[in-house]
């Protein structure tokens, strides 16, 4: 993962910003983080 924000929007909705140029979470059966997938030159992620 790259960089990560939470922001609001004027009526108070929360809004997650991601960075995914690091590349993606990867999760086992129930949903857990286990590591890192690099991001792939030029993915556009």
């Amino acid at each position: 993962m790259g960089r990560l924000a939470v922001v609001s929007d004027p009526f108070d909705n929360a809004l997650v910003l991601l960075d995914l140029s690091k590349g993606r979470y990867q999760t086992d059966e129930k949903g857990s983080v286990i590591g890192v997938d690099a991001a792939e030159p030029g993915r556009g992620d």
